[in-house]
C-alpha cells in the first residue's frame, strides 16, 4: 500500500498524485481522463475508462483436462458468465464430436455468444452482447413476461386439454439464455462498476437483483415440472378435475405477478400482502386438492401432488421475490 498526501491547489481543489508505476502499466499519459466512483464505504474508485465495453479479456478451455463432458460443460457456463468477450477452447488433439456437439448445443443457449472460428482442435467463441444494450431492469422484466406467459399457456392446456409441454419447453429455453445474461451483467457490475451504470442499478442492488433473478429461474424450472406432470397425465388419459387445480394456479399467477411489479413499485403493504399469502395457497391445498389426491388412482395422485408442490414452491419464490422489495425499501429510506 502506498500513501500520498493530499495537497491544496489554489483555494478549493485538492489534488493527490498518481503512483508512476500504475500508470505506466495501464497505459495512462498525460491529457488522458480517468472515471472516479465515491463508493458507499467512504472510498474512490479511480478507473482509466469509462466503458464497461472497453474491460476487453480473454478465457481459455483445454478441453483435454475434462474426462466428465458435464463438468467441462458446466466450466464453459462459468467462464461465459465471467464476461469475456473471447473465450478459446483448445485440445492437443482433435476435440471430440461428443465435446464439440455439447460446445454447440451450450453456445446455441448463451445470448449474445457466436463462434468465429472452428478448426479440428480449437473452438473460438466470441460474445457480441454490450452491456449498454440491455439494462439487468429489461432483462429481468422480460425474464417476468416469459414465465407469466409460460404459467398461462399451462392453466389454457388444463382447460382445453391439451400438452402445454412443447411451448412450456421452447419458452425456458429462452428464459435460460436471460438468466445467464442477467448473471454475467452482475457478475460484471461487482468486477468494474464502470458497468452498474450501464445496466441500470447501484452497487448495493446487485444482491437483491441476483436474488430477484434467481427466483425467477427457480419458477421457470417448476413450470416446466408442472407442464411435464400435466403433459403425463394427459398421455396417460388420466380423469381430472381441473377446475380445483386451475383456480390454484390462478391464485398462484396473481401472487407472483403482484410481487414482481411491487419490485418496480416499491409498494412495500402490496409486497408484505403476497408473502402473507402463502398460508392461504397452502390452506387451498390442504382443503382444494388433497381430497382429489387422496380419492384418485397412484398414476393420478403422484401427477397431482407433484403439480401442487411446484405451484406451492412458486408462491415462496414469489414471496422471495416480494421479501426483496421490502429489503430495497428499507435501504432506499437508509441512503
Amino acid at each position: 500500500m502506498e500513501r500520498r498526501k493530499v495537497q491544496l491547489t489554489g483555494t478549493s481543489t485538492y489534488i493527490v498524485s498518481l503512483p508512476k508505476n500504475w500508470a505506466k502499466k495501464i497505459g495512462l499519459k498525460a491529457g488522458d481522463e480517468v472515471s472516479i466512483v465515491d463508493k458507499l464505504d467512504g472510498s474512490l474508485l479511480l478507473s482509466p475508462n469509462t466503458s464497461g465495453n472497453n474491460y476487453f479479456f480473454e478465457e481459455s478451455i483445454n478441453v483435454d483436462d475434462f474426462k466428465d463432458i458435464d463438468l467441462y460443460e458446466r466450466v464453459l457456463i462459468a467462464k461465459y458468465l465471467n464476461g469475456p468477450k473471447i473465450i478459446r477452447i483448445n485440445s492437443k488433439g482433435p476435440i471430440s464430436p461428443e465435446y464439440r456437439k455439447r460446445t454447440l448445443k451450450r453456445v446455441h443457449r448463451l445470448l449474445g455468444v457466436e463462434i468465429i472460428e472452428e478448426y479440428e482442435n480449437k473452438i473460438v467463441l466470441q460474445d457480441l452482447t454490450s452491456f449498454e444494450e440491455l439494462s439487468i431492469g429489461k432483462v429481468i422484466r422480460r425474464l417476468f413476461l416469459l414465465t407469466s406467459s409460460m404459467h398461462k399457456t399451462i392453466m389454457t392446456s388444463m382447460i382445453d386439454n391439451k400438452s402445454p409441454l412443447e411451448e412450456v419447453t421452447n419458452q425456458e429455453e429462452v428464459v435460460d439464455r436471460l438468466y445467464f445474461l442477467a448473471i454475467k451483467q452482475l457478475k460484471g457490475g461487482l468486477r468494474n462498476p464502470m458497468v452498474l451504470k450501464q445496466i441500470g442499478i447501484r452497487e448495493q442492488e446487485i444482491i437483491d437483483f441476483y436474488a430477484v433473478t434467481r427466483s425467477i429461474e427457480r419458477i421457470s424450472d417448476h413450470l416446466v415440472m408442472i407442464a411435464r406432470n400435466w403433459d403425463t397425465i394427459l398421455q396417460e388419459e388420466l380423469e381430472c378435475p381441473t377446475e380445483q387445480l386451475y383456480e390454484l394456479g390462478q391464485e398462484t399467477l396473481e401472487i407472483y405477478s403482484t410481487a414482481f411489479k411491487s419490485l418496480f413499485s416499491r409498494d412495500l403493504k402490496e409486497a408484505n400482502g403476497q408473502i402473507l399469502k402463502k398460508e392461504e395457497i397452502r390452506h387451498m391445498i390442504n382443503e382444494k386438492i388433497e381430497p382429489i389426491i387422496s380419492s384418485s388412482t397412484t398414476k393420478l395422485a403422484v401427477n397431482l401432488a407433484a403439480i401442487a408442490a411446484s405451484l406451492e414452491r412458486i408462491v415462496d419464490y414469489s414471496a422471495d421475490i416480494a421479501e426483496v422489495v421490502i429489503n430495497r425499501g428499507i435501504k432506499t429510506k437508509e441512503t
